[in-house]
């Protein structure tokens, strides 16, 4: 309770200071009484799962798991990820690899965020930014591989934002895919069906083979590309090149090169 007074007290000072704005503030833990309790407009949760072990196996299903249970946690409010972007300087191994920023803004995005948040450098004292490793540095000069990749990360997202935000997480995903991705169901105003689909190797781009169930396949008519409005043919099996990190199709059975993440459209049969 007094930590719920609290984060209440924060927001008011916050939107006294700007009154345009609604006040929030990230919570890290408890998100499913403390967010209802201090009626903010955006869920926004920091996860961060490197630490000594890669973005893979169960580091990287403990990752979605914490994605999901915001997810439900934000019950039906907008939720905002802030994925780790951040190292520790005495442990290298903290510092996520190339390509695990990458991963953790699609699989992000794959279960249900409509924002992602980046921790780009050390604001407070020097000591303290002895210990922290962010996208830059204290003069704002790239500390690594990340700066690059994020920039290209959204880069590759922005066609898509205006369709992204326009969508809601299905409870059920009428496709299936192999080992080493993930995919999710989403629908937007007007009932068109949508797939986000992550490669979750963040070593080499992976084909993709996409199926559907018997009950959704006859009423998928096409694949297309809307970042680029490529069509692509409507059989059975055809190969569709994914943008590096990510693109929107519609499809009916696909196999796809994919390196980090990609959306799919299902459109109905007339």
């Amino acid at each position: 309770p007094e930590n719920i007074a609290n984060i209440k007290l924060c927001r008011q000072l916050v939107e006294a200071l700007d009154p345009e704005h609604p006040g929030f503030s990230c919570l890290n833990t408890g998100w499913e009484v403390i967010f209802p309790a201090v009626g903010y407009e955006v869920l926004l949760v920091d996860i961060y799962p490197v630490y000594s072990a890669r973005l893979e196996g169960d580091v990287l299903r403990g990752y979605i798991g914490a994605v999901d249970r915001a997810y439900a946690a934000a019950n039906g409010s907008t939720l905002w990820v802030i994925p780790q972007c951040f190292g520790f300087k005495p442990r290298p191994g903290s510092i996520p690899a190339p390509n695990e920023v990458t991963l953790m803004c699609w699989e992000a995005i794959a279960h249900g965020a409509r924002g992602l948040i980046h921790f780009i450098y050390q604001s407070t004292t020097g000591v303290q930014g002895e210990w922290l490793r962010g996208i830059v540095d204290e003069d704002l000069k790239p500390m690594d591989h990340r700066y690059e990749e994020v920039r290209r990360l959204h880069a590759s997202i922005a066609p898509l934002r205006s369709t992204l935000l326009g969508l809601t997480r299905l409870p059920e995903c009428p496709a299936v895919v192999g080992d080493g991705f993930d995919v999710q169901a989403f629908s937007d105003a007007a009932g068109k069906r949508y797939l986000v689909v992550v490669n979750q190797d963040t070593h080499a781009p992976q084909t993709a083979e996409i199926s559907f169930t018997d009950a959704a396949r006859p009423s998928i008519a096409a694949v297309e590309d809307v970042a680029t409005g490529e069509h692509a043919a409507q059989h059975q099996r055809e190969r569709v090149a994914f943008a590096d990190d990510g693109s929107l199709h519609l499809v009916e059975h696909l196999v796809g090169e994919l390196r980090d993440g990609g959306q799919v459209e299902l459109q109905r049969l007339a």
